[in-house]
């Protein structure tokens, strides 16, 4: 039997999204949530982009990684 996890309804994870880096967007990858210590994801979801508050973790083409906000593009 499949285990449920958050993840596997989130539309926005494997995403592909233009963040900024220096001075220039780069495409990255939405790779998944942020998670606090007991493995629960950040944040709420919320159809309202307003009041969506979740933390996802994103990929750049160089390897990194860095946590952006669902509806704002501001790191974490």
């Amino acid at each position: 039997m499949a285990t449920f996890t958050p993840e596997a309804y989130d539309a926005l994870i494997s995403a592909k999204v233009l963040l900024p880096s220096d001075d220039i967007l780069v495409p990255t990858i939405v790779t998944g949530s942020k998670r606090d210590l007991d493995g629960n994801p950040v944040g709420v979801t919320n159809n309202n982009p307003i009041l969506d508050t979740r933390i996802y973790e994103v990929t750049f083409p160089d390897g990194h990684m860095e946590k952006y906000a669902a509806n704002i593009s501001s790191r974490y």
